[in-house]
């Protein structure tokens, strides 16, 4: 954020514009993948994304897994529209800043505390969202790995130390 706050009062007008324009357009992308979808399609989303993760962390679900994974997805809520909403409020805000007419170190300035402020989660409707997931997920979680045979434990175990081996290595070099 403080690299962001640097940059972003750098900007001619051209290149600000160019941004804006940017945001304007990844603002609907996530419209139209996360917001203007049914119920149906959001459910698939989350159960597509769900089972990848399981799977990746145990390897091959069994069917009872990939049932309260189903389940869980039909039960998630979703915080894309207050998301999108804190995106639009947050770009606004830079947008504001940056038009402000105040010098490049008072838009750093300004930026940078309105950065260290700004907390999507503080949104009641993000973090409504968030905290029933969240309780969701951890209790799915719990059922799952409860189920988990020998196989998919070992992969757990096999995963883990790949992680383990990697954060060693980077942590090593110099």
């Amino acid at each position: 954020e403080q690299d962001m706050a640097a940059l972003l009062p750098r900007l001619d007008k051209e290149q600000r514009n160019e941004l804006y324009t940017s945001l304007v357009e990844k603002n609907r992308e996530f419209h139209e993948k996360y917001v203007a979808i049914d119920a149906d399609e959001r459910r698939e989303l989350y159960l597509e994304r769900m089972q990848d993760n399981f799977e990746n962390w145990l390897g091959d679900l069994d069917e009872a897994q990939v049932q309260l994974i189903e389940t869980a997805a039909g039960e998630l809520h979703s915080s894309a529209p207050g998301r999108l909403a804190a995106r639009q409020v947050w770009q606004q805000r830079i947008r504001n800043i940056l038009e402000s007419g105040m010098s490049p170190a008072d838009q750093q300035q300004a930026l940078e505390k309105f950065f260290e402020g700004f907390v999507i989660n503080q949104r009641p409707d993000v973090r409504k969202a968030y905290l029933h997931n969240r309780r969701l997920l951890s209790r799915l979680t719990l059922n799952i790995v409860h189920q988990a045979s020998s196989e998919q434990r070992q992969h757990f175990i096999d995963e883990t130390n790949d992680y383990i081996r990697m954060f060693t290595e980077l942590r090593e070099q110099p």
